[in-house]
């Protein structure tokens, strides 16, 4: 679990936007593809280590028709493959597929409202979205993939 100093929070609830790092990119409204090209959503935000004033993991929305369905699945950063007009993600086993996939498809009416970050089902949310790509929690290491 992550340690209780690391305070995460999605950037469009913080004033934290011209505190980020320079080389940040501001992905947010970018359509985001897995590695053939398929369109899986789109980043609706950041979600900031508020300490280190950088972005530890994406939030991609996938929807229905004019929004009335909407999903939400957590990417950490580390599995951006590229970033050329489209964020492309890669997922290194089936289990990053099937995280996405599950996501990206069980949702509910409206925006979503998943737990509140800083919860325990919130910290479960996001040690689940590293675990399923395979890579190592910022908070217990360098980031490397297993």
């Amino acid at each position: 679990m992550i340690a209780p100093t690391v305070e995460l929070a999605y950037l469009a609830s913080t004033d934290l936007q011209s505190q980020l790092l320079p080389s940040t990119p501001d992905l947010r409204g970018m359509v985001v593809v897995d590695p053939h090209g398929l369109r899986l959503g789109e980043v609706a935000d950041l979600v900031i280590d508020v300490a280190e004033r950088r972005p530890r993991l994406i939030s991609v929305l996938s929807g229905g028709l004019l929004g009335l369905t909407v999903g939400e699945t957590l990417v950490p950063v580390e599995a951006i493959e590229q970033v050329d007009g489209r964020v492309r993600i890669a997922w290194s086993s089936a289990l990053a597929h099937a995280h996405l996939l599950h996501h990206l498809t069980h949702r509910a009416p409206g925006r979503p409202s998943g737990p509140e970050p800083g919860s325990h089902d919130w910290l479960t949310r996001v040690t689940t979205a590293y675990e399923a790509f395979g890579i190592r929690p910022f908070w217990e290491s360098d980031g490397h993939v297993r």
